[in-house]
């Protein structure tokens, strides 16, 4: 059961991690081609701290605590971190954990952090509906 609740955290994080790169692209060229939903304070305010906690934990050299749980479970399955208990799970983390050194990671953490954050400053947020 550990085994099979490590995929499925493994899953969430990829999830997790496509809606960041995801939402950048969509709200860059939603700024470009002036789409006003790239401008709702909700998705831009989640897309952001999300980022935030991905950059505080790079500086900080922590890992997320999505790897975290994972790894827990996986060890209360008797596996090893690298190993997965179904074909959904060792794509998820095929997809999700780069083979690069950490210090590397952490830089494109926080220079993606930086994109991000440039981002909402170019294509703000719009905080107030708009009057007819």
């Amino acid at each position: 059961m550990d085994a099979h609740l490590a995929d499925l955290v493994v899953a969430v994080h990829l999830g997790v991690v496509l809606f960041v790169i995801g939402g950048l692209v969509l709200i860059l060229v939603g700024g470009v081609r002036r789409w006003d939903w790239v401008r709702n304070p909700w998705f831009r305010g989640v897309h952001t701290a999300i980022m935030g906690y991905v950059v505080l934990n790079a500086v900080r050299g922590a890992s997320c605590f999505l790897t975290d749980w994972e790894y827990a479970l996986r060890a209360r399955a008797g596996q090893a971190y690298d190993e997965t208990g179904s074909f959904v799970g060792r794509i998820a983390r095929e997809l999700l954990y780069l083979d690069l050194p950490e210090d590397s990671i952490a830089l494109l953490h926080i220079a993606f952090g930086v994109v991000v954050a440039i981002s909402f400053v170019a294509v703000r947020p719009r905080w107030r509906a708009k009057r007819s």
